[in-house]
C-alpha cells in the first residue's frame, strides 16, 4: 500500500510540472472562469503592464524623433564689465602729421624732438560695459538618416505593440494551464471524497462484522489504515491545489490575500477539447506572435541599411540670428533712450561628405549581413512552426486516445473493487482482494489525471501557436 501511495505522490508531483508556473492569494472568495482569469491577467500582469509602457515610450520616441526636423529657437544674453579696458600700441602717424601742419601752414617750428621713426603709442578701444542679447532659429531642410529615423521610429512602436501582443498571449497560456492544473486537482479531490467516503463505509461495516465474531480484528485495523492513507493524500492534494491557485493569482496579477475559485466543470473543459480536435484546421505562420515581430525586426533591419547608406547624402540646414548690441562707460543698460545696435544673418549650411575612408561601406554591408541573418530566421521559424504544430496536434490526438482509455480503465477498476467489497461482505472475499482492488483503482484514477494533464498541455501549447487562447 505504502508503494502504491508513493507512485501516488509522485504522479502528482509530476502532474504539476507541466502546467506549473510561480506563486501568489486575497481576501473574499472570488469566483472565476477560465476565461475570466485570463481576462484578469491580461488587465493586471505586471510583464503585460511594463510591455505597454514600452509602447508609450515608442510613442515618445516618434515624437522626439520628429522635433529633431523641427525649428529650433535659443535665445541668449550676455555681459562683460572690463577691470581694465585692453590697450593696444598703435603706430605713430599723428605727431609727424600734426608737425608738419604747424610748419606748413602757420611757420611754427617743434621745440621737442620729433619720435624716432616706427615709434608708437599706447591707445584704449572699447567702453567698460558691454552687454548683447539674441535670437537663434535653426531648420533642417534635408538630412537622408533624420527620413529614415522617423520611418524606424515608427517601426518600433509596431514592434513593440507586437511584443504586447505576444506578452498577452505567453502569460494567458501560463494562466490556462495553471487553470487547467487547479480543475484537474479538484475534480482529484473530488474523487478522492468519493473514495474516502466509499472506503470508511467498508471499514465501519468490516469493524460491525468483526464485534460479532465472524471477522478478523486484524482485516479491520488492515481497512482503518487504508482510510488514513486516503486522507493523507487528500491533504496532500489540498496542499497542491492551494499552490495552484496561489500561483494563478501571482499570473493573474491579482493580491495574493483574495480567496480565489475557478468554476469551470472539467467535462466542458474535455468536450472543448474534443471539439477542437474534429474541427481543428491548420494554423497560419504569419499569425504567430514570434514570426510577426522577426517580420517587423526584419523591417528595421531594412530601414537601419537606408539609414548606413544615407549617410552617403548631403545635409542642408538653413538659419537665422538676430541680436542688439551696447557699450557704455556705466551700467545703466536699462535707462530709456540709450542706443542698442542691431545685428541679424541668414543663410545655409550644407554639408557634403567626401571620403570615409571605406568605413560607410564596411557600416552599409555590415547591415546587409543582419538583414540577410534574419530573414534565415524567418524562414528556419516558419519551417519550425510547421514542425512544432503537426508534433503538437499529434500529441494532442494521442493524448486523447490515452484519457479515453484511462478513463474506460478507472471505471473498470472502480467496478472491481466494489465487486471486491461485495463478496467480502458476503464472506465470499478476503481483505487482500480488497486491498488489491483499491490499489488497482488508485493507480488508475492517477493514470487517468496524468493522462488528463498532458492532453490540457498540449492544447494550451497549439492554443498558444495558434494565438487561440
Amino acid at each position: 500500500m505504502k508503494t502504491y501511495l508513493a507512485s501516488i505522490c509522485l504522479l502528482c508531483a509530476l502532474m504539476l510540472i507541466p502546467l506549473l508556473g510561480t506563486t501568489q492569494e486575497n481576501s473574499g472568495v472570488k469566483k472565476l472562469t477560465m476565461k475570466e482569469a485570463m481576462s484578469f491577467a491580461v488587465s493586471n500582469n505586471a510583464t503585460i503592464k511594463n510591455a505597454r509602457l514600452d509602447v508609450d515610450a515608442a510613442k515618445k520616441k516618434i515624437f522626439e524623433t520628429t522635433a529633431i526636423g523641427l525649428p529650433q529657437v535659443s535665445g541668449n544674453v550676455d555681459y562683460s564689465m572690463y577691470l581694465n579696458i585692453p590697450t593696444q600700441l598703435m603706430p605713430d602717424f599723428l605727431t609727424p602729421a600734426v608737425v608738419g601742419v604747424n610748419q606748413g601752414y602757420f611757420g611754427l617750428t617743434p621745440i621737442a624732438p620729433l619720435p624716432e621713426e616706427g615709434s608708437k603709442f599706447p591707445v584704449q578701444f572699447g567702453s567698460k560695459h558691454s552687454a548683447t542679447w539674441g535670437l537663434t532659429a535653426s531648420q533642417l531642410i534635408f538630412n537622408g538618416s533624420y527620413i529614415v529615423g522617423l520611418q524606424t521610429a515608427r517601426i518600433y512602436k509596431d514592434l513593440s505593440e507586437q511584443t504586447v501582443e505576444k506578452t498577452e498571449n505567453d502569460v494567458k497560456a501560463q494562466v490556462a494551464s495553471t487553470c487547467f492544473l487547479i480543475l484537474i486537482a479538484k475534480e482529484n479531490l473530488r474523487l478522492l471524497d468519493t473514495s474516502i467516503a466509499t472506503l470508511e463505509k467498508t471499514a465501519w461495516e468490516i469493524r460491525q462484522i468483526q464485534k460479532t465474531g465472524f471477522g478478523d480484528e486484524t482485516d479491520a485495523d488492515q481497512m482503518s489504515i487504508s482510510v488514513s492513507n486516503m486522507k493523507t493524500l487528500r491533504t496532500s492534494m489540498e496542499q497542491q491545489l492551494g499552490v495552484a491557485y496561489d500561483l494563478l493569482k501571482f499570473q493573474m496579477g491579482m493580491d495574493m490575500a483574495t480567496q480565489v475559485e475557478l468554476t469551470d466543470p472539467i467535462e466542458e473543459v474535455i468536450a472543448l477539447v474534443q471539439y477542437d480536435l474534429i474541427s481543428l484546421q491548420q494554423p497560419s505562420v504569419s499569425n504567430y506572435s514570434d514570426y510577426k515581430i522577426l517580420e517587423t525586426q526584419e523591417r528595421m533591419l531594412m530601414m537601419n541599411v537606408k539609414n548606413e547608406k544615407a549617410a552617403f547624402l548631403p545635409t542642408l540646414a538653413g538659419y537665422f540670428s538676430y541680436s542688439k548690441n551696447a557699450q557704455r562707460n556705466d551700467f545703466d543698460f536699462f535707462a530709456s533712450g540709450k542706443d542698442w545696435y542691431p545685428s541679424s544673418i541668414i543663410g545655409l549650411n550644407l554639408s557634403i561628405p567626401i571620403t570615409g575612408s571605406g568605413s560607410k561601406i564596411m557600416r552599409v554591408q555590415q547591415a546587409s549581413i543582419s538583414l540577410e541573418k534574419v530573414r534565415n530566421a524567418k524562414e528556419m521559424l516558419s519551417s519550425s512552426f510547421i514542425l512544432e504544430v503537426n508534433q503538437i496536434k499529434s500529441s494532442l490526438a494521442t493524448a486523447w486516445g490515452k484519457l479515453t482509455s484511462e478513463k474506460s480503465n478507472m471505471e473498470m477498476a472502480k467496478r472491481i473493487y466494489d465487486n471486491k467489497v461485495k463478496t467480502y461482505k458476503e464472506g465470499v472475499g478476503s481483505t487482500m482482494e480488497i486491498h488489491q482492488a483499491q490499489n488497482q483503482y488508485i493507480a488508475a484514477e492517477m493514470n487517468y489525471f496524468s493522462a488528463l494533464s498532458e492532453m490540457l498541455s498540449a492544447k494550451v501549447k497549439l492554443d498558444k501557436l495558434m494565438g487561440s487562447l
